[in-house]
C-alpha cells in the first residue's frame, strides 16, 4: 500500500514539473519596447493595438508587450540595429497595377512646391493616369497635423489634380481626404523651420496610426525638404546660425535619426539634396524670398525629385518643363536629382558650375583693325532700333520716345553661332555698352567701356543669347544725353561688331 501511494505522490509531480516547463516555454522572449518601427511576430500587424495592454500608443503592436527601441525584431531576441545612412528605397509595390499613379502629400507650402509639376513629370516618364492630393495649410507642423488629425477637422486646403491642373476645396480634413481614394503614396513632411530638429519630429509615429488604417495599402514616404537660401530673413534660419549648410546637414541627420529608424516609412524623398546639388551649379539658388522655391525652375527640381523617388521611373527625357528653364539648366536639373539618389544624405557638385560673368579679353591696342577673314555688321545685321533697350533681370526689352529712352539703342538678341569665340567689339571713347545675357541666371552685367575686347568662351559662359545697349558714359535720368546719330552712324563710328565671315555667311 506504501509503495502504491509513493507512486500516485510520484507521478503528480512529475505532472505538476511538465506543466510549470511548458509554462515557462510559452512566454515569448520578446520583451523589447518598439518605437517607429513594425515588429513581425507571426500576429496580424494592420491594425493599431489589440486586446493586449500595450504602453506605446503611437506604434503597430502584435500580441506581445515589445518593449524594444528602434530595432526590428522577430519572435526570438535577436536585434538588427544599422545606423548607416541607406539610399532612398525604389518601392516594391506595383503601384502601376491599376494603371494609375495616386499620390496624397499631407502637408503644407512645401509640399504645395513640390508637388506643382508632378503631374507633367510623371507624364514625360510615360503614367498615363495620374491623381494627385495635397493638404495644405501654410507653416502646417507635424504637431498641427496630429492635432487636427485627432480632432477630425476640416481645417485643410485640399488641392487635386487629375489633368493637369489643380483646384482647391476648403474646409477637408485629413479623414476625409486619405479615405477619398486609394492611394499609393502617402507623404509626410515637417515645418520648414523644424526640418533639422530631429525631436520635433516625435508627432509622426502617432499621425501614421491614425493615417495608416485609413488607406492601408499606401506606401509611406517621408518629404526631405530644403535649407534655406543664404542670407535668408525667415526667423527660424536663426536656429541655425543663419547658415545653409548647417540647415542642411541638420535636416539630413533628423531624416537619419528619425525616418531611417520608422519601418512604417519606406520611402525618403531627397527633395533638400536635389536642391542643394543644382545650387551648386551655375543656377545657384532658386527660391522666390529666400525659403520657397522659384515658381518654375526651383518647383520643377522638387517635382522631378519626388517623381523619381516614388515611382523609381527615370526623368532623363523629361521635356514639359516651366518656361524658365532652358535646355542647359534642364540638364544640370536631372543631373542634380540624378545624383541626389546616388548619394541622398551629401552635396554632389555639379558638373555645370558657376563662372565669373566673362566681359572678353582686352584688345584695345589694335582698335580699328579688322583681321582677314573678318567683317563689321551693319546697323541692319546687328538689328539696331532707337529708344530701345534691354534689362536681362526684370523687363526684357522696353521702347520708348521719351529723351531718357531715346538715350539709348538696342540690338537685337545674338546667339553663340552669329557671336562665335574670336569676334571683335569695339565701343568709342565717351560710350559705354551693356552685354545683357539670357537663361544664366547670374548678376546683370556691368557697362562696359573698354574700347575693343574679343570675345572668348568666358564671355559665353552659360549664356544662350546677348544683347547689347549703346549709350553715352554719362546719360541718366538726371542727365538725358539723346543720342542724335542714325542707327547707321552708330554703327559704323561708335559701336562695332566684327564677326568672321564665315558666321555672317551661315546667318
Amino acid at each position: 500500500m506504501k509503495a502504491f501511494k509513493f507512486l500516485i505522490a510520484l507521478m503528480l509531480s512529475l505532472v505538476l514539473l511538465f506543466a510549470f516547463v511548458s509554462c515557462g516555454n510559452d512566454k515569448d522572449t520578446d520583451t523589447n519596447k518598439q518605437t517607429g518601427t513594425t515588429v513581425d511576430t507571426g500576429a496580424n500587424t494592420d491594425t493599431e493595438s489589440d486586446t493586449n495592454t500595450n504602453t506605446d500608443t503611437s506604434t503597430e503592436t502584435d500580441t506581445n508587450t515589445d518593449t524594444s527601441s528602434d530595432t526590428e525584431t522577430d519572435t526570438d531576441t535577436d536585434t538588427d540595429t544599422d545606423d548607416e545612412p541607406t539610399e532612398p528605397d525604389i518601392p516594391t509595390k506595383n503601384w502601376a497595377d491599376d494603371g494609375e499613379l495616386k499620390i496624397l502629400a499631407i502637408g503644407n507650402s512645401f509640399s504645395d512646391d513640390a508637388m506643382e509639376y508632378v503631374y507633367q513629370v510623371a507624364k514625360d516618364a510615360g503614367v498615363e493616369k495620374i491623381t494627385l492630393g495635397n493638404m495644405f495649410i501654410g507653416g502646417c507642423s507635424l504637431a498641427k497635423h496630429l492635432e487636427n488629425a485627432r480632432g477630425d477637422k476640416g481645417a485643410y486646403d485640399y488641392r487635386t489634380n487629375t489633368e493637369g491642373k489643380w483646384s482647391t476645396k476648403g474646409g477637408v480634413s485629413i479623414k476625409t481626404a486619405v479615405s477619398s481614394e486609394n492611394w499609393d503614396f502617402i507623404t509626410f513632411q515637417q515645418v520648414s523651420g523644424y526640418s533639422g530638429v530631429a525631436d520635433s519630429y516625435d508627432d509622426l509615429n502617432e499621425l501614421i496610426t491614425i493615417v495608416k488604417p485609413l488607406c492601408p495599402d499606401a506606401t509611406l514616404a517621408w518629404h526631405m525638404t530644403w535649407a534655406y537660401k543664404t542670407g535668408s530673413t525667415h526667423g527660424d534660419f536663426a536656429k541655425y546660425n543663419r547658415d545653409q549648410m548647417t540647415m542642411y546637414n541638420a535636416i539630413v541627420d533628423a531624416v537619419n535619426t528619425k525616418i531611417l529608424t520608422n519601418t512604417d516609412i519606406s520611402i525618403v524623398i531627397p527633395s533638400g539634396t536635389s536642391i542643394q546639388n543644382v545650387r551648386t551649379s551655375f543656377i545657384g539658388d532658386m527660391t522666390r524670398d529666400g525659403f520657397h522655391l522659384s515658381t518654375g525652375l526651383g518647383r520643377y527640381i522638387a517635382s522631378m525629385t519626388f517623381v523619381k523617388a516614388l515611382t523609381g521611373l527615370s526623368i532623363d527625357n523629361s521635356k514639359t518643363v516651366p518656361k524658365d528653364v532652358d535646355d542647359v539648366e534642364l540638364k544640370a536639373i536631372i543631373e542634380g536629382v540624378n545624383n541626389a539618389f546616388k548619394a541622398p544624405y551629401a552635396v554632389t557638385d555639379s558638373l555645370y558650375p558657376p563662372r565669373a560673368l566673362g566681359y572678353g579679353k582686352d584688345d584695345s591696342a589694335n582698335v580699328g583693325v579688322i583681321p582677314e577673314g573678318y567683317v563689321q555688321l551693319t546697323a541692319e545685321q546687328m538689328g539696331l532700333t532707337e529708344g530701345s533697350f534691354y534689362n536681362s533681370s526684370g523687363i526684357d526689352t522696353w521702347n520708348g520716345t521719351s529723351d531718357w529712352a531715346r538715350g539709348f539703342m538696342a540690338t537685337k538678341k545674338f546667339t553663340r553661332e552669329e557671336l562665335p569665340i574670336g569676334t571683335i567689339i569695339e565701343i568709342a571713347e565717351g560710350w559705354q555698352y551693356r552685354p545683357e545675357g539670357w537663361n544664366f541666371r547670374e548678376t546683370r552685367p556691368d557697362n562696359v567701356t573698354v574700347t575693343r575686347i574679343i570675345i572668348d568662351e568666358d564671355w559665353w559662359g552659360f549664356y544662350a543669347e546677348r544683347g547689347f545697349n549703346i549709350s553715352q558714359i554719362d546719360h541718366s535720368t538726371s542727365n538725358k544725353l539723346v543720342i542724335t546719330l542714325s542707327t547707321d552712324e552708330v554703327a559704323s563710328t561708335i559701336f562695332k561688331i566684327i564677326v568672321p565671315e564665315s558666321a555672317v555667311e551661315e546667318a
